[in-house]
């Protein structure tokens, strides 16, 4: 049985802006990297604001 490999990015610190998610992700994927999650700490709206709407930009 082989393993999913992905990543997370789950951290303290400045999250990854969005261009940096994408060139991650597209490094990892030709290697068999099959999914990405989004769970930086620093996110208020996955703490402290998670009943909120997470805004759209």
């Amino acid at each position: 049985m082989i393993p999913e490999l992905g990543t997370i990015e789950g951290f303290y610190g400045r999250p990854w802006d969005w261009e940096a998610r994408a060139a991650h992700v597209s490094a990892l994927a030709p290697h068999g990297y099959r999914f990405y999650l989004y769970a930086p700490k620093a996110d208020t709206f996955l703490r402290r604001r998670w009943s909120e709407p997470h805004p759209q930009d």
